[in-house]
């Protein structure tokens, strides 16, 4: 700009030496002057307009760095972790395509793993006896997200498919400074205490890390899509840590296999519970960051089983220092002296019953992840084509499916969320409002049905974002196209 304004000046300059001459050659040079005025017009023009789209672009760079420099940022002042995206199972394998807010260049881990039970394996972090198990890393890129390509284990069994962030991983420096050596600066619900078990056992040092797991069974007729989901929490009890410990039983059930115990305590996270049905224990877990705990172990026709509690054997640095070594700081009802090794230890019996088996509809399938029990109901069951107005004849099957809800689980209250999904075909905006009416659909039906239990209903209506087989195919576009009733134990 300063020089379009100092060639502008020389011109008025040379215009007044010229008006300064003879007539004749005013006259003569008033042509040559305006069109060498013209021109040197479109020139300056030319220049400011040049100027001015410089300017310009170099204002759209500056924007977008500023843009860049501010998501940076964000993301570096964010400790607050959130892993997300989708699991795909294909015929060869399993693929993740993972959404997340971790700084670039993070490695994280998928994970495939079939769980047989519940074992006691004290010198490893982990109470699990594994069918099969294959992992991958990956790097995050810019925009958070990752690809992750794992074996598939072609077993009829139950898979779990988790995705985490450890810094006992090889990571760089600049993600150790700024999560921490020890992943202490990490936050929120996705993030677990564990130890190291790689180099040695170390019960003194405990980790954070961020991980989040979804569940599938492998059918023929059927591949898998799961959406990774944040973890579903109890409330943290308010004496969690509290030398005078308690234990809580949320549900008791079993199969041919195996024997389920559901509960939860105010023993702290990473504190190793055993169950002993006679003499021996037959399996251990580990405690929860909200004090929730799970078994699973072989079936076995007993009426009671013992959980127990010992601060001496094998616990974290963390647990010991909290309860004592040799459990002197217990306290409570079930704190109790164990004479010949000089100890205290926790015992509160549990009464088991045989359950029955969860019956559902023939056209309804179950599904179960973790403390979630779900039921996908196709849409052809509940509403005719482009509608959601329940159908006369589905009556039957929703009236089923409200003696389960209140005659099948161990539970009085809790709540229950249905869900709407449609496949892929048409407008998204139209697709998600017709995913939430036929969810309040069914939510009203179900609210007539049971207004007399402690049962509530939430509803949310998701469009085609959530499929749960591929839209490429008319079978599979079918399946996407369902309510889910979604119950959570916790």
């Amino acid at each position: 700009m300063k020089k379009s304004i100092n060639l502008l000046i020389s011109l008025l300059f040379v215009s007044t030496i010229i008006i300064g001459c003879s007539s004749d050659k005013v006259d003569k040079n008033d042509k040559n002057t305006s069109e060498n005025n013209e021109i040197e017009d479109d020139r300056t023009n030319n220049n400011i307009d040049g100027d001015a789209n410089d300017s310009n672009e170099n204002t759209n760079v500056s924007n977008e760095a500023d843009d860049e420099e501010n998501n940076m940022q964000s993301k570096e002042e964010d400790y607050e972790v959130h892993l997300g995206g989708e699991m795909v199972e294909t015929k060869n394998g399993i693929i993740i395509e993972g959404e997340s807010n971790l700084l670039p260049g993070s490695r994280v881990t998928g994970e495939v793993k079939v769980v047989d039970k519940n074992v006691s394996m004290y010198l490893f972090d982990s109470t699990e006896e594994l069918d099969f198990s294959q992992d991958a890393t990956e790097v995050v890129e810019d925009d958070g997200s990752f690809h992750l390509e794992l074996e598939h284990p072609n077993m009829d069994k139950e898979t779990v498919v988790s995705v985490k962030f450890s810094l006992l991983e090889e990571q760089d420096d600049e993600i150790l400074d700024h999560y921490g050596e020890h992943g202490e600066k990490l936050e929120g619900p996705f993030i677990y205490k564990h130890i190291n078990t790689e180099d040695g056992i170390d019960l003194n040092t405990v980790y954070q890390k961020a991980e989040v797991m979804t569940t599938f069974t492998p059918k023929e007729d059927n591949k898998a899509i799961r959406h990774f989901k944040e973890p579903n929490w109890h409330e943290k009890p308010d004496d969690i840590g509290d030398p005078e410990v308690w234990i809580e039983i949320d549900e008791v059930n079993n199969d041919d296999d195996y024997q389920y115990i559901r509960g939860r305590s105010n023993l702290i996270e990473g504190s190793r519970i055993m169950l002993k049905p006679g003499l021996m224990k037959v399996a251990e877990t580990m405690i929860q960051k909200d004090g929730s705990f799970y078994f699973k172990y072989d079936y076995k026709d007993s009426d009671s089983t013992l959980i127990v509690f010992d601060s001496s054997d094998h616990q974290w640095g963390i647990v010991e220092d909290t309860y004592g070594k040799k459990g002197q700081k217990l306290e409570g009802e079930w704190a109790g002296s164990d004479i010949t090794e000089k100890k205290q230890i926790i015992e509160y019996e549990v009464e088991l019953k045989e359950t029955e088996e969860i019956e559902v509809p023939d056209n309804v399938d179950i599904e179960m992840n973790d403390s979630e029990i779900t039921l996908l109901i196709p849409e052809d069951i509940l509403f005719g084509f482009d509608k959601y107005k329940l159908k006369d004849d589905s009556k039957k099957t929703l009236q089923e499916i409200g003696g389960l809800l209140t005659d099948s689980f161990n539970k009085d209250d809790y709540t229950v969320e249905i869900e709407g999904h449609t496949d892929n075909e048409g407008d998204d905006q139209y697709n998600q409002e017709l995913s939430e009416k036929r969810a309040d659909e069914v939510k009203k039906y179900f609210e007539n049905q049971l207004k007399e239990t402690d049962v509530s209903f939430i509803t949310k209506g998701y469009g085609s974002r959530k499929p749960v087989a591929s839209n490429d195919t008319e079978s599979g576009q079918a399946k996407n196209r369902r309510v889910e009733i979604v119950i959570n134990m916790k």
